[in-house]
């Protein structure tokens, strides 16, 4: 689980999304998963992490969960941005 002071969010629920998603789904919360494993993302990570999202040009219910997920994260300070 990662925590700060305002929110504790864990891969479960990514996990979980995961699960019930179509291939690029599942292709999208693995990238966000191993994005945030180490709390920082890298510019080429989230790069990638939008390129499939975007990809098959549908934002899905899954996906859009997902990303709104991983966002919040990299609002809140529970993931940060970092050069690469």
């Amino acid at each position: 689980m990662i925590e700060n002071s305002d929110h504790a969010l864990d891969s479960g629920s990514i996990e979980e999304t995961r699960m019930k998603s179509r291939e690029p789904g599942r292709k999208l919360a693995e990238l966000i998963k191993k994005a945030i494993a180490d709390s920082e993302i890298t510019n080429t990570e989230y790069d990638q992490i939008m390129e499939q999202a975007h990809g098959d040009l549908v934002i899905d219910s899954d996906e859009k969960r997902l990303l709104e997920q991983f966002h919040n994260m990299i609002e809140n300070g529970t993931v940060k941005r970092v050069r690469g």
